[in-house]
């Protein structure tokens, strides 16, 4: 597979733990620099799906964007590799520190989302576009039956979160954009305080542009075990919320409505809940404290909006 590359001697290769098992990934040490090649995840690793999202990459980093730079092969400079029925990519290695939680690295990674939105502007696909997302409600209901069939235990669980995204559906935009899709710590890496790159395109669709925003003030402001170690805090962090939401705003200017941001952050956390994350729970024994956990803290941001709203709307430095 390698020699489909021009990378010169190959030096060593070593498996590379980061980000989801379903997508293994090596380090590629050769003599033209330091490569990362990953597998695509099953589900994720249609032909079509793939070359969709490295035209967002490659459109985006075009216009000054920290995107990882895609690595074709020789002579047909393809910048996905099929071998033994999967798909394949290469990157340059990106050298970089995962998110330490300050509120300066949060403001990073809102100013780097709105250059990432700057960035996207006349980006016409030549491939086919992933389907839109499912519609929030079917999204909360099947959910809500794939959970509940799976393990009935969780099914109260379930029907709550359902229940915090039909109450939070409004604050859905029109898909009118393109949209990362997972705007997550996990897929950024830093240097010092700035944003050194931003990684792992598969879940970019077209969506509106507040969906991003909305996953990036959920995920860069929730109080995890780290935070709060005595018992997992349920409201967000302000700190870090208004970090972000200033980092975003500085480089974007203040979208025009507040009101729907809170809806729109629990919302997102309740559909991963629903989707993936819930899926990935259920073989653990803590998965309804979990769930539950999940479920409280987007009950909390629709109960608290004005609150949440408030803090945004006093973020210094905006």
């Amino acid at each position: 597979m390698l020699d489909r590359y021009d990378l010169g001697e190959i030096r060593s290769v070593r498996e590379f733990v980061a980000g989801s098992s379903a997508a293994p990934k090596a380090i590629i040490e050769a003599g033209k620099g330091t490569f990362l090649l990953k597998r695509r995840a099953r589900g994720l690793d249609d032909p079509f799906r793939v070359a969709f999202d490295h035209e967002v990459q490659l459109h985006v980093r075009a216009g000054g964007f920290c995107a990882p730079r895609l690595v074709g092969t020789k002579g047909e400079n393809n910048s996905l590799l099929q071998h033994a029925g999967r798909v394949y990519e290469l990157f340059v290695f990106v050298d970089g520190v995962a998110w330490n939680r300050s509120p300066a690295q949060a403001r990073a990674a809102g100013a780097a989302l709105a250059h990432f939105q700057l960035a996207l502007a006349g980006l016409r696909p030549r491939w086919p576009t992933p389907p839109e997302p499912t519609p929030p409600l079917d999204a909360a209901r099947l959910g809500a039956e794939r959970l509940g069939a799976l393990a009935p235990a969780l099914g109260d669980v379930s029907r709550v979160l359902a229940q915090i995204v039909e109450r939070a559906h409004h604050a859905g935009g029109e898909a009118s954009t393109y949209a990362h899709g997972d705007w997550h710590p996990g897929n950024m890496l830093f240097t010092a305080d700035a944003v050194a790159g931003v990684f792992d395109y598969d879940g970019a669709r077209p969506d509106a542009p507040d969906a991003d925003l909305a996953q990036g003030l959920a995920y860069f402001s929730v109080q995890t075990e780290g935070d709060a170690p005595d018992g997992w805090a349920v409201e967000p962090d302000p700190a870090r919320l208004q970090a972000f939401w200033a980092g975003y705003a500085g480089a974007a200017g203040v979208p025009a409505e507040l009101a729907p941001v809170p809806a729109a952050m629990a919302r997102t956390l309740a559909l991963e809940a629903l989707g993936p994350l819930g899926a990935g729970l259920l073989g653990r024994p803590d998965a309804r404290a979990a769930l539950d956990s999940i479920a409280r803290k987007a009950r909390w941001l629709l109960d608290h909006a004005d609150q949440v709203a408030g803090w945004l709307e006093s973020a210094p430095n905006r």
